[in-house]
């Protein structure tokens, strides 16, 4: 997959005003769908969460994307969904979880 620059840009901007310390969602297609203003209403969080999930992301790029839009929220929880694109093109579940390891070590 190509990432979608314009996509990038938008979470790029929208960090500028996002608080550190905070939840950040941090996946693929499903996630991205996540209707979290809606989830975050119905449940009574009052935690500030943030959805910086890309359709179609691969786990082989998310440690470049997460340089560039995770990591400087300095988030307190950090929920990772990722591995559907590459389970799907039939990539070793060994190798997706290698790939979501070296993000983790990224945030710390």
């Amino acid at each position: 997959m190509s990432i979608n620059q314009k996509e990038l840009a938008k979470y790029k901007s929208l960090n500028k005003y996002a608080r550190n310390n905070s939840v950040v969602i941090f996946g693929s297609t499903f996630a991205s769908e996540m209707p979290i203003g809606e989830l975050k209403q119905g449940f009574g969080i009052i935690s500030e969460i943030y959805n910086r999930s890309l359709s179609g992301l691969s786990v082989f790029e998310a440690c470049d994307v997460a340089s560039e839009i995770v990591y400087d929220l300095f988030p307190k929880k950090l929920v990772i969904q990722l591995g559907e694109v590459d389970l799907e093109n039939n990539v070793s579940t060994d190798d997706v979880i290698k790939e979501i390891s070296t993000l983790i070590k990224g945030v710390k």
